[in-house]
């Protein structure tokens, strides 16, 4: 019995090398697990369904510089209510380079009929991410559990509206638990971002690490870390597009 058991061990270990030679063995890219951040850093969508519908960017007036393939694009999932925790959050664009020389971003009452915050600012000289964020001295913010409808325009000629290029989105302002207070209080710079998107506030999630990668531009981690978060919403075509510095107001 022995002398089986013996043989048996034999010819499992052979039957283990033949395979080995034949596949040869593992490399360490697929031995290895992935790094955290490819996992931790995408978003968790809230389960709060699709926004309200949104009309598709106009382009009557202005004209796009030529190579400028990608429309005036809001920063935000597609499929899932953007959130955020901030009275006065900041918002992302991508703004292509165009004939308009201001942006004018307006945020209303989710029945469109009262405006809660305005703003101009000059539009950029090349294409890149813009974001403009709510100003404490002009607003009192976002109120909690209320739905905001929010709009951008390139102004093509102020003496006539109807051809601005806009996009448009839909914004809510949540009240954060106790234990997402405590992990947020207790944080630092490189760990935020993570808890944002792992609690499905995408506003916070994105600005925390627009903020993190834009510090950080030769840090190779920290900019797998912003593309992973934009690929996790469909928004990776622009994971290599330069965040342009905010403009002042006019």
């Amino acid at each position: 019995m022995k002398r089986n058991t013996n043989l048996s061990k034999i010819t499992r270990k052979l039957a283990c090398l033949t395979v080995i030679a034949t596949l040869g063995w593992p490399s360490a890219a697929n031995a290895l697990p992935k790094p955290s951040f490819e996992i931790a850093q995408a978003f968790n969508p809230p389960g709060r369904g699709a926004p309200p519908r949104t009309a598709d960017a106009g382009t009557r007036g202005c004209s796009v510089s030529e190579g400028n393939t990608k429309p005036l694009t809001a920063l935000v999932p597609v499929k899932d209510l953007a959130l955020t925790l901030k009275s006065h959050p900041t918002l992302f664009w991508y703004v292509p380079q165009a004939e308009g020389k201001t942006l004018v971003f307006t945020l209303l009452d989710k029945n469109d009929e009262t405006i809660i915050y305005e703003k101009e600012v000059p539009a950029p000289s090349e294409s890149g991410i813009v974001s403009i964020e709510l100003s404490t001295e002009e607003t009192e913010g976002l109120k909690t559990n209320e739905l905001y409808h929010w709009y951008l325009s390139i102004v093509c000629d102020p003496q006539d509206r109807t051809g601005d290029i806009i996009v448009d989105g839909w914004i809510e302002r949540m009240e954060a638990n106790a234990d997402l207070k405590a992990q947020i209080q207790h944080s630092d710079p490189e760990t935020l971002p993570k808890i944002y998107a792992e609690s499905g506030i995408w506003h916070d999630a994105l600005s925390a690490m627009a903020k993190l990668y834009n510090e950080n531009l030769q840090d190779g981690a920290i900019a797998s870390q912003w593309e992973t978060l934009l690929r996790s919403v469909q928004l990776d075509a622009f994971a290599q597009t330069p965040i342009l510095s905010p403009s002042e107001p006019k």
